[in-house]
């Protein structure tokens, strides 16, 4: 087979398709990247058993059909030096010879009957902007458990139904949900494990401006697929979690006095500089609310004191109340929004809760202050 294909296309798909290729000791044979011609398309797809990332690339000029396995990283890396021009790519019996602007390559390539290639379940899905998607993971992702052992929370959660999608990520500290609005009425839920949501903000991330991607979430597997640029379409699949997410709407404190809002940009300023000698293992910065301003401090014995202030909009009683500063930072890092409504619940221990619009909520379980003291 023998295939002519942008070369900035080739280096964006094999980038993303090397996501799904395992590090480590793995199976030799996964260490590889399956290319497959077919009519004037040339696929390349990694997978590590649990997801697989598939890239598509529109041929202009292709003979020949066939199926050889490469050396990922080795196949990459000569994709990145071919980023200009067009790159074309021929199988012989020699291997694969790749040929780009003042270079030729060739690479060894194996027989591909072993490699996996798992079964698509056939399922429209949702169609909605790319850029709304990736968005939904960006704000969503950082609240996830990162830790193997919380294994329902180390994901994010998607359900669908009613003209809405809902993505939720939580480590059982934080929790970050948003909701948007969606054509049609396509339901569905299932817990996306960290990996693969990963994999799936990523390319979503190469999307062109108002590019559609569709998503689907089945029993047991979830499909994003999407054009990365010009000729060039993304299938990012994995398995899903099997287990239940757990009841993250009864942490979202209600309604109360102790509210305001604040300039976001401002807010991250002033934890920042708090933060910067606050206590290295907790991260406690300790916030002073009065009417019109917020005091943020941080101290440690060994580092010192720092202080900040903000200007918000409150009228009510003052009142203490301290949270670890990068669960803080995450989220003034993952939306855009240049306002925040904040509310805290009258209760020591009641969870804070951060606004951004009316589809974004992120809340947050505060430190003790008295157990915290000095």
């Amino acid at each position: 087979m023998k295939f002519q294909v942008s070369g900035s296309m080739f280096q964006t798909g094999c980038a993303l398709a090397l996501q799904a290729v395992p590090q480590g000791m793995a199976r030799p044979i996964l260490s590889n990247l399956l290319l497959e011609g077919q009519g004037n398309v040339l696929r390349l797809t990694g997978t590590d058993l649990e997801s697989s990332i598939q890239a598509s690339l529109e041929s202009p000029e292709a003979s020949g059909e066939g199926r050889v396995l490469v050396p990922a990283s080795r196949l990459h890396g000569v994709a990145r030096e071919g980023s200009e021009g067009d790159v074309t790519l021929e199988t012989n019996a020699q291997g694969l010879r790749i040929s780009i602007k003042g270079g030729r390559f060739r690479l060894p390539v194996s027989d591909p009957s072993e490699f996996p290639n798992p079964r698509e379940e056939e399922n429209a899905g949702i169609e909605m902007e790319a850029g709304i998607l990736f968005e939904m993971f960006r704000k969503t992702l950082f609240a996830a458990a990162k830790e193997i052992s919380a294994y329902t929370l180390n994901g994010v959660f998607v359900k669908a139904g009613g003209g809405k999608i809902e993505m939720v990520g939580t480590d059982g500290k934080k929790m970050a949900r948003v909701r948007r609005n969606v054509p049609g009425e396509e339901s569905f839920q299932g817990i996306l494990p960290l990996r693969l949501a990963q994999q799936m903000e990523k390319t979503l991330a190469a999307a062109p401006e108002g590019a559609k991607a569709r998503f689907w979430v089945g029993d047991r597997r979830a499909r994003v697929q999407g054009d990365a640029g010009p000729g060039l379409r993304v299938t990012v699949s994995g398995r899903l979690v099997d287990g239940k997410y757990p009841d993250y709407e009864a942490v979202i404190p209600k309604a109360g006095p102790r509210a305001f809002g604040v300039d976001r940009e401002k807010l991250g300023e002033a934890i920042r500089r708090a933060a910067l000698l606050s206590d290295a293992y907790s991260r406690l910065i300790r916030m002073h609310i009065e009417k019109g301003v917020l005091s943020i401090r941080g101290e440690s014995r060994d580092a010192g004191e720092s202080e900040a202030e903000v200007p918000i909009e409150y009228a009510g009683e003052s009142f203490d109340i301290g949270f670890n500063a990068d669960f803080l930072l995450d989220l003034i890092r993952a939306v855009s929004d240049p306002a925040l409504r904040v509310q805290f619940g009258e209760s020591a221990g009641e969870f804070g809760r951060f606004e951004a619009g009316e589809d974004y909520v992120y809340v947050v379980a505060p430190i003790d202050l008295e157990g915290n003291a000095g």
